[in-house]
């Protein structure tokens, strides 16, 4: 496993160190070769590369990430990841090596200040985008047990209880003879627990959490249209 990973690091700096390579040439040849605006981009790149060398870098990564995930390497929620991390961090590297150069830091400075921030910002956006998006997760989750009780949006506690009162007498297995019937239980526990969740934190301000029913639910709830069909042929 060592040696595995040593050789994927190993090419990986390959790859990187040639795009480099190759980035730094088509500038070169861009300042001797054009006039004009783009002439002065490709001299103005030369004396400050590394903007461009997160730029291009990012772009790649992000296209290589995309590309595997089109032939099912990856998953669709690990590309979303990647690419909120990547792009977080290369537009903050981008910004702060600006920034450096504008002061004039010292090189090492300034590569210690551009890894150090892009590494940090990229990680703060990926945790508040994952946060973001566990909670709508969680709202569609609520949205969907509300349904399957059969209670309206803004229930009540006292809705909810009476509400499971009554499926938990209708569905329990020492009641209904059906062979789903401990599915059925099961379903409408998870659904009870996940709203009970919601509604302790809206009255507590969010402190109370359940993060197991939440879990079990999203594991139930695959479909939606199994739960429908459940609640009708119960």
């Amino acid at each position: 496993d060592v040696a595995l990973a040593l050789i994927r690091d190993v090419r990986d700096g390959a790859v990187v160190w040639a795009t480099c390579q190759g980035v730094l040439k088509v500038l070169t040849l861009g300042e001797m070769r054009s006039a004009g605006l783009f002439g002065h981009a490709c001299s103005a790149a030369l004396h400050n590369p590394a903007p461009v060398m997160f730029g291009v870098l990012g772009a790649g990564w992000t296209m290589l990430r995309c590309a595997q995930c089109s032939m099912d390497i990856i998953d669709r929620e690990q590309f979303h990841a990647d690419a909120v991390h990547a792009c977080g961090a290369n537009m903050v590297g981008i910004a702060v090596n600006i920034m450096t150069g504008v002061f004039e830091v010292p090189i090492l400075g300034r590569a210690v200040l551009t890894c150090t921030a892009s590494q940090a910002a990229g990680l703060w956006i990926y945790e508040a985008w994952r946060a973001r998006r566990q909670v709508d997760a969680e709202t569609r989750l609520r949205s969907i047990a509300a349904e399957v009780l059969g209670l309206a949006p803004l229930h009540s506690a006292e809705d909810l209880r009476r509400r499971w009162r009554i499926l938990a007498r209708l569905s329990h297995p020492d009641r209904n003879r059906r062979p789903d019937a401990k599915r059925t239980f099961a379903v409408f526990s998870l659904c009870r627990d996940a709203l009970r969740d919601g509604l302790a934190r809206r009255q507590g301000g969010g402190c109370y959490t359940s993060a197991s029913a939440s879990a079990q639910l999203a594991s139930a709830a695959s479909s939606a249209g199994c739960f429908r069909g459940l609640l009708r042929r119960l």
